[in-house]
């Protein structure tokens, strides 16, 4: 079982470092192992019937060494047909990774499928093996199948995963990063919060929650959307709830005709839970304070209509919330079409030019920052003869950005494309190839794809390799406009190429 283990988890950890790295289509598999959840522990495994013993000796100190902090490794023993190798790992006594092993005959993509979903990314072969990745949320998991009798599968969290293995670090600790606090720490800001507001569930193992949009005094849609998202969040990664998708709910409250917004009271809160058939809803009001908020939150027992947990909590604004909170509403207004017209106030949006004199073009390059290193962009290269000017749009994840997205919008729901690599200058365009950065790029559609997005949202979530982005796109075309540039121009020098 020595030699196995190194072998295991020495392959385990290359294709890790290689997850990182390859943007993946989601897959369909639980947030844990089976009937496990992400953060539980030992004892709670043992409680489902998991018999577990810790590994000690050569083999920890080989998989420990791949980690900067401490880590227990449990081999379980399992009866499971063809699964011969089963760990679980264990960060400050909470489960955060596991890796299995099935051997048999004839395995195939279709073992993989009907395993562990049926969107799974198939990454190539070589020397006999043959690669699949995916991802979903922060779950990340990679399959390695050993020609045809043998399966490596390690799935994990990655906010944790990344963090051990050095793969991701706090905004904090970079050099090339302005904010303060990078979205995982702003959540955790929730989650004192998050354990006071949890509830007894009335069937099953885990409560079901809704989760309505907290209100703010001025209305600020970004603002109360980007709490919320981050309160839901902290408090679904207890793992001891289950909460209704935000695109489930919204769609029965449209169906319903109701709001949706924490200007509720706690007989509306549980009216609304009994349609979406969940346990408790939650809703709550966001404070403006001095560099921060105040966030009230309530929960209602749907069964009784009375409240049956109440606190509050102050959080520090990141940089996103910094752009955001100056504005008055999270709506979009269009400006006038006057050359004269003005960024609005509530535009992130960035616009820098430069001029070729020699080819004749100006170069536009307007780009979005989201909460980390993460931008959108829209480049434009203006040349003096209208028919050879072009278009670029898309998204950088920081570093080579081909893979699948999936796009959470206010008008379409979710929208899942995948995209290649292409690059751009942040100073000249795509001639220079001086301070290149890589985009997500497909050939005649990416452009006019992203700009619609920009133009038809408010603000946009993007998923991809296991992380989630919130961009706020409002104010797009009034900062175009506010550069002297049209709309129509623009679709215009899009249709220029065929390619």
């Amino acid at each position: 079982m020595k030699n196995r283990f190194k072998k295991l988890f020495s392959v385990f950890f290359v294709f890790s470092v290689i997850c990182a790295g390859v943007f993946a289509a989601p897959i369909k598999i639980e947030n844990g192992y089976k009937d496990l959840a992400w953060g539980t522990t030992v004892k709670d495994a043992q409680k489902k019937g998991y018999k577990l013993s810790l590994l000690t000796g050569e083999d920890v100190n080989i998989l420990q060494a791949k980690f900067s902090e401490k880590v227990d490794f449990y081999h379980v023993k399992t009866n499971e047909k063809n699964l011969n190798l089963l760990v679980f790992c264990y960060y400050k006594e909470k489960l955060f990774c596991v890796c299995e092993s099935l051997e048999g005959k004839n395995f195939s993509i279709q073992t993989l499928k009907s395993r562990y979903g049926e969107n799974i990314l198939s990454s190539g072969s070589s020397d006999g093996a043959f690669f699949a990745f995916g991802a979903d949320n922060n779950l990340t998991a990679s399959f390695i199948m050993d020609g045809t009798t043998r399966i490596l599968t390690f799935i994990f969290d990655w906010n944790i995963f990344g963090k051990l293995t050095g793969q991701i670090t706090d905004g904090s600790n970079s050099a090339n990063s302005s904010d303060s606090t990078n979205s995982s720490d702003f959540v955790k800001q929730f989650d004192g919060l998050a354990q006071k507001l949890l509830q007894e569930p009335k069937k099953g193992e885990k409560a079901s929650y809704a989760f309505l949009d907290f209100s703010t005094d001025n209305q600020n849609s970004s603002v109360e959307k980007y709490i919320t998202d981050a309160l839901t969040e902290s408090v679904f990664n207890t793992g001891k709830v289950k909460i209704i998708e935000r695109d489930n709910l919204e769609k029965i409250l449209n169906e319903q005709k109701l709001q949706s917004s924490g200007l509720v009271n706690e007989s509306q809160a549980a009216n609304i839970g009994n349609i979406a058939g969940v346990e408790y809803v939650c809703y709550g009001t966001i404070k403006e304070i001095e560099n921060g908020y105040t966030v009230s939150a309530r929960v209602v027992d749907v069964e009784s209509g009375e409240i049956c947990a109440m606190s509050r909590t102050n959080i520090t604004k990141d940089s996103y919330l910094e752009g955001v909170a100056s504005g008055n509403s999270g709506s979009s207004k269009k400006s006038s079409s006057s050359a004269a017209a003005k960024k609005p106030q509530n535009s992130l949006w960035v616009c820098q030019t430069s001029r070729n004199e020699f080819d004749g073009y100006t170069t536009y390059i307007f780009t979005l920052k989201g909460p980390q290193n993460e931008f959108l962009f829209m480049g434009y290269d203006k040349n003096d003869v209208p028919s050879k000017s072009l278009v670029r749009a898309g998204v950088n994840w920081g570093g080579m950005s081909y893979g699948t997205y999936d796009f959470k919008t206010e008008t379409k729901g979710t929208v899942s494309k995948r995209f290649n690599n292409a690059k751009w200058s942040k100073d000249t365009g795509w001639k220079d190839g001086s301070n290149w950065f890589y985009f997500s790029y497909n050939k005649g559609e990416s452009a006019r794809f992203f700009i619609n997005l920009f133009e038809d949202n408010n603000y946009l979530t993007i998923r991809h390799d296991g992380n989630v982005r919130r961009f706020q796109t409002m104010g797009f075309w009034e900062t175009v406009e506010a550069n002297g540039l049209t709309k129509q121009e623009i679709f215009d020098a899009i249709g220029n190429e065929e390619f």
